[in-house]
């Protein structure tokens, strides 16, 4: 028997490469999925969001169709489905023995942690840091004003060296191409710029970053020259300025996730957290089919050995204990077998002794009315020869008769006893069966003959003795069906014990066999018909059993009796 495959429609090994990959791409896009998720008008990269969503779009239709799978094994309730059932429910509650501490826990933190943030609320004290950086830059540029015209930078033409705070002054002038050049410079040469900006009469320049970086630029007209008037702010004003501004940012953007953190919760169990549950199940389902299959084979087989089948055997290659037990249970069926044949053959013996004594009591049981006729004959002639005519038909007739039924008994008997050398042919046994039921779909237009599921193959056999099996057969089924029914044969190719075999089978839609008349059926002079003489099947048996076959039966009282014969087939077919 060929081990069941019966698995989800992925098998472990890519269910667990699946979660290997898995794994490592929530370790690789996670960190940035997360990042673009939280950074404002910012979407998601598509590539990520295809990768992270039709992954668990795909791992809950393997699901679903594995829980499908699931139901028509219920439906059906094949072999050891309470335990695949019950080792898949602890499987299952396991998982959720894992999954639901952690979802708690990390609930309540992502709670907890809000609840704590909202409670320091650093924005504000960032919100009042930067408003201070604000009135210092303020306080800046009205000294840098004041300085302007307190030292009178905005008339006086020439200046020598630059006030305090100053870090340069630079004066423009247009050439006769009406290109500014430098006219003068002081001050520290970081402050030099290229060229002013043009159209500018007097004020504050915009700041232009890093050209302008911790620095104020004042330009004023004094006369036609431009002067641009630069101020120190100090090392690192900008860069702490910059600085505030980004953990402002930072800060608005925890302030966004944990004010949307249910939602964010949510999306992470959809995208992270459900395609690893649902490949967990997959693999618990697909790990408690591999590990119950060799059961359910067991279980079918071992229903198979109590219908009286003891060829059946078990294909395994597993080197663990369930290997151990199948190849026990292997043995167990073969030593079963040769103690059947062993038991049959002192069956055998019991069963000529009381054939022997029941043949002798069949074979006296018309003697008495043979002797009766015959000393009725000679009664008469002794005593009024003149009239013996008057009995002498009748005793005869009755003296025939029972003759009659010794010379069929003893024939029978004889078939059984010693059915002689058979002649093997190669036969073709669909031909033979189209042959043998054409008489009898006539003679019984009640009964339908389905023979639509023959296999056309040939077998090494006796013609004359397998057509006395098939014969009876169908006489057993149309007479236990009484004449009216479905009469349904079929052929298929076996192996049993490495080697072909044809196995026929007849089934009937009549009264059955009687759980009382099971054991009996094969024993010799026992019949339910009134008119049988209970040598029939004993016969087929015995033919059955001279070719290396086996015949066996399954019925059910109400529903109908199948018979299933086993011949070797033809091995050069």
């Amino acid at each position: 028997m060929k081990p069941i495959e019966k698995n989800t429609i992925l098998s472990i090994p890519v269910l667990l490469f699946i979660y290997l990959l898995l794994c490592i791409l929530t370790t690789l896009f996670f960190r940035s999925f997360v990042s673009e998720i939280l950074m404002p008008h910012t979407a998601p990269n598509s590539i990520t969001l295809i990768v992270f969503l039709i992954l668990p779009l795909m791992l809950f239709l393997f699901f679903a169709v594995t829980i499908v799978d699931l139901l028509k094994d219920i439906i059906v309730n094949h072999a050891a489905l309470t335990f695949q059932m019950q080792l898949l429910v602890y499987f299952l509650i396991t998982i959720l023995f894992v999954i639901i501490p952690i979802l708690i826990i990390t609930a309540l933190s992502i709670s907890g942690l809000s609840r704590f943030w909202h409670t320091v609320s650093p924005q504000n004290d960032l919100e009042d840091i930067h408003n201070f950086a604000l009135d210092v830059y303020s306080l800046h540029s009205e000294r840098f004003k004041q300085i302007i015209y307190s030292t009178h930078l905005n008339s006086v033409e020439s200046i020598a060296e630059t006030p305090e705070h100053i870090g340069a002054i630079q004066d423009f002038v247009q050439n006769e191409q009406g290109a500014w050049e430098t006219l003068r410079f002081i001050g520290k040469s970081y402050y030099r710029i290229a060229n002013p900006v043009f159209g500018q009469q007097g004020g504050f320049l915009p700041r232009d970053i890093p050209r302008d970086i911790d620095t104020i630029r004042y330009a004023v007209k004094v006369g036609t020259v431009q002067r641009i008037i630069s101020y120190e702010l100090g090392t690192g004003f900008d860069t702490a300025i910059a600085a505030l501004e980004q953990e402002k940012k930072q800060f608005e953007i925890i302030n966004t996730a944990l004010s949307n953190a249910g939602p964010l919760f949510f999306l992470y169990c959809l995208i992270f957290l459900s395609p690893i549950v649902l490949l967990t199940m997959l693999i618990a389902i697909s790990f408690t089919r591999k590990l119950t299959q060799p059961l359910t084979e067991l279980a079918l087989v071992t229903q198979r050995l109590a219908e009286g089948d003891f060829s059946i055997h078990i294909i395994s290659n597993r080197k663990d204990e369930l290997g151990l037990l199948i190849r026990s249970f292997n043995s167990m069926v073969h030593a079963l077998e040769e103690s059947r044949h062993a038991l049959l053959k002192t069956e055998k013996i019991s069963l000529w002794q009381r054939m022997a004594a029941q043949l002798a009591h069949e074979i006296k049981n018309p003697l008495t009315p043979i002797k009766l006729s015959a000393e009725r004959v000679l009664h008469r002639f002794r005593a009024a020869p003149e009239r013996i005519d008057e009995i002498l038909e009748e005793a005869m007739l009755a003296i025939i008769q029972e003759v009659d039924g010794l010379a069929l008994m003893l024939s029978e008997f004889r078939t059984l006893s010693q059915p002689g050398e058979p002649s093997l042919t190669s036969t073709h046994i669909k031909e033979l069966i189209e042959e043998i039921i054409k008489p009898y779909s006539s003679s019984y237009p009640e009964v339908k003959f389905s023979i639509e599921n023959l296999v056309d193959m040939t077998v090494h056999i006796d013609k004359r003795r397998l057509s006395q099996v098939l014969t009876n057969l169908i006489i057993n089924a149309i007479d236990a069906m009484q004449g009216t029914g479905t009469i349904e044969m079929r052929t298929d190719a076996i192996i049993r014990r490495s080697k072909q075999f044809c196995r026929f089978s007849i089934h009937d839609t009549g009264q059955g066999i009687s759980s009382a008349s099971e054991r009996q059926i094969f024993i010799p002079y026992f019949t339910t018909k009134e008119t049988g003489t209970g040598l029939g099947l004993p016969i087929v048996e015995r033919i059955v059993h001279d070719h290396g076959g086996i015949i066996w039966f399954d019925s059910e009282e109400g529903v109908g009796t199948t018979f299933f014969v086993d011949m070797p087939a033809d091995e050069s077919d």
